[in-house]
């Protein structure tokens, strides 16, 4: 499953050639439905609300501006 999951990334966002090497790695895992998912905004109702308020304002911004609207601000020059 990992490494199904691992090429299917790897398909979409690397390039064929000028790679030479990419690592994967995983750790701390748990037996399926025995780990715990922890929220960026704490435990409770209040705080799932805000992260699916984040989640529709992401799903916006890329419906409205495209997928390359959003990443990781480690790319930015």
């Amino acid at each position: 499953m990992i490494l199904k999951e691992t090429k299917s990334l790897l398909s979409e966002s690397i390039p064929l050639s000028g790679v030479r090497l990419i690592g994967v790695g995983i750790s701390n895992l748990e037996p399926a439905g025995k780990g715990k998912q922890l929220s960026l905004f704490g435990i409770g109702k209040s705080e799932e609300k805000k992260w699916q308020r984040a989640e529709r304002a992401i799903d916006d911004i890329l419906n409205r501006f495209g997928e390359e609207a959003l990443g990781p601000g480690s790319l930015l020059e």
